[in-house]
């Protein structure tokens, strides 16, 4: 059978996976989307301040001569909101890193527990994470480490291959085709990376380093598959930027509407991330029963409701 029937299933059972249970899910969509909305608004509160000053400092100091005392005192102004600007970048980045974590962590112990039949609250849910953040928060972050590395070696070796062509039609080309395979490494490795993180979150005992092992070990068999589901959902994240971009540069840009669009962006993007991390999630429980390391209950549960997608030889 075509990978892609299985994939396809598991793409339509995380759809299904909000409706099982909606005393659960609510809550938890709105855990996703409000911080995440709350710190959108802040940062246009934020930064736009420190923004409007940093422009209309540029503009006086392209139309003050250098010899003028005036000028180093703009300088210095600019320094000094250029600044202010990092510091409240670094904030948010935090800020948004903490909430896209704990985010996941609900996420997926939700998906597991709707996945499983279990009839749980949100209070359940929330003593589970108290138990159990710790694991995902050190995945976490050698993932973010895994990345910034992965990344920055992409480039330095793009880079370099682009430096060095010289003008050379075949380096170019070569260097373009050297850079659609980084991209898609990048695309297994991310899938990897991502099922490590589940990992963490479902298993308290694993965790970091071991985490990302287990999960090279949890995929065999199924790379192919996994592959293509990382791929499906990059491609949708691509097109959800491609899709804001294209408004962005067609619509007016008053601030009133570009806030519009950004919370239309936010909504469509928090939830493409639940829908993301409950496809994981469900694949991590598909490599579990194609190696007969689920246990029966749990089985019968995903056979009862995929009998035929989700088969063993679907890659």
């Amino acid at each position: 059978m075509d990978s892609r029937i299985g994939i396809m299933a598991i793409l339509r059972e995380a759809i299904s996976i909000p409706r099982r249970n909606k005393k659960l899910f609510i809550p938890v969509l709105l855990l996703a989307f409000i911080p995440s909305s709350f710190l959108l608004m802040g940062n246009y509160v934020s930064i736009l301040p420190f923004l409007f000053n940093f422009i209309i400092k540029l503009h006086l100091l392209s139309k003050t001569h250098a010899s003028n005392p005036e000028f180093y005192s703009i300088l210095v102004d600019l320094k000094q909101d250029a600044e202010s600007l990092i510091h409240v970048d670094i904030v948010f980045t935090i800020s948004s890193y903490i909430i896209s974590l704990f985010s996941m962590i609900v996420i997926i112990h939700a998906t597991s527990m709707v996945f499983s039949g279990k009839q749980v609250t949100i209070k359940d849910l929330f003593s589970m994470i108290k138990r159990r953040w710790k694991g995902p928060v050190i995945t976490r972050v050698y993932f973010t480490i895994l990345w910034i590395g992965y990344t920055v070696l992409s480039v330095c070796l793009i880079a370099i291959l682009m430096l060095n062509s010289n003008g050379s039609v075949r380096v170019f080309l070569f260097s373009g085709f050297v850079a659609v395979l980084v991209r898609l490494f990048y695309v297994y490795l991310s899938m990897v990376w991502m099922m490590g993180l589940v990992i963490s979150v479902l298993d308290e005992a694993c965790y970091g380093l071991g985490a990302m092992g287990k999960a090279g070990e949890l995929i065999k068999g199924r790379k192919l598959q996994g592959f293509f589901i990382s791929f499906t959902l990059l491609c949708f994240d691509t097109m959800l930027v491609g899709i804001y971009s294209l408004v962005i540069s067609t619509v007016h840009p008053q601030l009133k509407v570009q806030k519009v669009d950004g919370m239309l962006i936010l909504t469509v993007s928090v939830l493409l991330k639940i829908f993301s991390q409950t496809v994981y999630t469900l694949f991590y429980y598909e490599c579990r029963k194609s190696q007969g390391k689920l246990d029966e209950e749990l089985g019968g549960i995903f056979y009862a409701k995929v009998p035929n997608s989700l088969n063993v030889n679907d890659v």
